[in-house]
């Protein structure tokens, strides 16, 4: 850990996560083996390559790769702009709540319950 805090700014790191930080977004590792013990986050624009061609990144932990839009398109949903957050662990129960079958039951995972225009929504995501 050390010393990756005393290289970070010449290896370009913007934040490092460990111990009970990691806790916040993920698992702990200590109980879960494919939580990370050490997370690092590059500085925004920094890409480790060994290419002198890469010119993009696939995603990562800065602001911009975690906030998205998601567009719900469905008859059966009022038209509305909602500014909520939602973990991708919700899109799927939700779209399958939406075709009016049952699913993560046993996870106890929550849907997206701004879509609902009734309110009304199974007794298995309350």
């Amino acid at each position: 850990m050390n010393l990756l805090e005393a290289n970070a700014p010449t290896a370009g790191i913007g934040q490092i996560s460990h111990g009970a930080s990691i806790t916040t977004n993920y698992n702990s590792p200590l109980v879960d083996s494919r939580t990370p013990d050490i997370i690092v986050a590059p500085n925004v624009g920094v890409v480790y390559t060994g290419s002198a061609t890469k010119q993009a990144e696939h995603g990562g932990l800065a602001n911009e790769d975690i906030n998205m839009m998601l567009l719900v398109s469905n008859p059966g949903v009022k038209q509305n702009t909602i500014y909520q957050f939602v973990e991708t662990k919700q899109v799927a129960p939700t779209i399958i709540q939406l075709l009016g079958l049952e699913a993560v039951k046993l996870e106890g995972t929550t849907v997206l319950l701004c879509l609902f225009s009734t309110g009304a929504i199974s007794p298995l995501y309350q």
